[in-house]
């Protein structure tokens, strides 16, 4: 995992969740948050995980792998409204990437709280 930066205003907006922020508290989440990219299979999120943080891909592709054998593959280009991916927990997925994808986790907790705002 390598951080690139912190995500831009335009990037948020596109979180259904918090686009009706003003800038000013898209700007103050931002500067909490990092960009981050994986590389090709990368493991995501991990079948059973309890992690509290929801997983949003902004660019690449990413297979989700069920215990059953069922899976599915989620591919997000540059303009597409952002959506968390496997957000059960514990999970009952493996997210693992597919190529080079970047990618943010924002505390549940907090989009919560921002969504209340909005």
């Amino acid at each position: 995992m390598t951080e690139l930066k912190i995500p831009d205003v335009s990037t948020l907006r596109r979180i259904k969740e918090i686009s009706d922020l003003s800038d000013d508290h898209l700007i103050a989440l931002a500067n909490q948050l990092k960009v981050c990219t994986a590389r090709n299979e990368q493991l995501l999120i991990e079948a059973g995980s309890t992690e509290k943080h929801s997983l949003f891909i902004i660019k690449g592709k990413v297979s989700l792998s069920a215990l059953d054998g069922k899976s599915r593959i989620i591919a997000v280009d540059d303009n597409e409204t952002l959506k968390p991916v496997a957000q059960l927990r514990p999970s009952i997925y493996d997210v693992q990437a597919i190529g080079t994808v970047d990618y943010l986790k924002i505390e549940k907790q907090k989009l919560i709280d921002l969504a209340q705002l909005s």
